[in-house]
């Protein structure tokens, strides 16, 4: 998929969770 910002998805897959 398309690199897109990062709003309502697991930690794992967001880095900007971490």
């Amino acid at each position: 998929p398309e690199k897109r910002p990062f709003e309502r998805l697991p930690t794992e897959v967001s880095p900007i969770n971490y």
